[in-house]
């Protein structure tokens, strides 16, 4: 069972995510119960050492990357990611007794950050995005968790987080973002069947709830 958790910054994906973590580890027998045998955790752009590199350098507004810079980067990290993760497991990626959970998709994060956000070709972001696909077909998820907080949630939580803002974090670009976001389930690289929308300008303990509801309801997993 392959699922993503995918949102824009600030939108509580990877905390909800670690949640999901720190449930398997505490009460792994319940899964056991369930069919479930194995398990991976990953992110993107990243869980490579190619990936970690490129994650750094599109985030580094100090490089003057273009658009299309950014975006083949992106790229360059999901075939890598791919090579090194999902093919090694892809016979039963998506059977029962495996669980892998990831932190964003490139392909889906490409449509949102690079077409609506750095204004890169949708054409580009198909063709590439679409060979991969042909090429590893297991590297569609089973279920996309769709977070869509509200641009003053977003802000307000990237402030509550301190530190450095990065290139994808301004205002401006994130509402380019957001509004990627509602426009992937209908125009990215997956099916749209596969999209759950999870309301997240709540808490954190609300987010959860709409998490577990939606992956029981389509995955039939109780966590």
């Amino acid at each position: 069972m392959y699922i993503v958790f995918e949102g824009p910054d600030g939108s509580g994906k990877s905390t909800i995510k670690e949640m999901v973590v720190g449930r398997i580890k505490s009460d792994w027998k319940n899964f056991e119960k369930q069919g479930v045998t194995e398990w991976h955790d990953f992110h993107q752009p990243g869980s490579t050492e190619l990936g970690e590199q490129l994650r750094t350098l599109c985030k580094d507004k100090a490089l003057k990357a273009s658009g299309e810079s950014q975006f083949y980067m992106t790229v360059a990290d999901h075939y890598q990611f791919v090579y090194e993760h999902i093919a090694p497991v892809k016979n039963i990626l998506h059977a029962q007794s495996c669980l892998f959970l990831q932190d964003r998709h490139s392909a889906i994060s490409g449509y949102a950050y690079q077409v609506a956000g750095n204004d890169v070709a949708w054409i580009k972001y198909y063709e590439a995005h679409n060979q991969l696909l042909v090429d590893f077909p297991e590297s569609e998820p089973d279920l996309v968790l769709l977070f869509q907080p509200k641009l003053k949630t977003i802000l307000k939580r990237i402030k509550g987080r301190g530190g450095k803002v990065d290139r994808y974090e301004g205002e401006g670009f994130l509402k380019k973002v957001i509004s990627g976001y509602k426009q992937v389930p209908a125009e990215g690289i997956f099916d749209h069947s596969r999209y759950v929308i999870i309301p997240s300008d709540g808490t954190i303990a609300q987010q959860y709830k709409y998490v577990r509801e939606a992956i029981k309801d389509t995955l039939h997993l109780d966590i």
